[in-house]
């Protein structure tokens, strides 16, 4: 396994959209704690858990497709 492209197709996509979501939602949580809520709604930590999971997925199948 080349663990210089792993390296490459997960964490450019990941960094990159952690860059991009510091600098997009600077204020984003006090807003989202201020929205009238339904009670199924998903706390605020599970965004960033959640779109990390999906770049490093789409990372892994970039790999994956390489290799292909």
């Amino acid at each position: 396994m080349n663990y210089g492209k792993l390296a490459k197709c997960v964490l450019v996509p990941v960094v990159g959209s952690s860059l991009v979501g510091i600098f997009a939602t600077r204020n984003s949580k006090e807003i989202y704690d201020k929205l009238k809520k339904p009670a199924f709604a998903p706390p605020s930590w599970t965004f960033p858990v959640a779109w990390t999971s999906l770049y490093t997925i789409m990372g892994l199948l970039t790999l994956i497709s390489f290799i292909k």
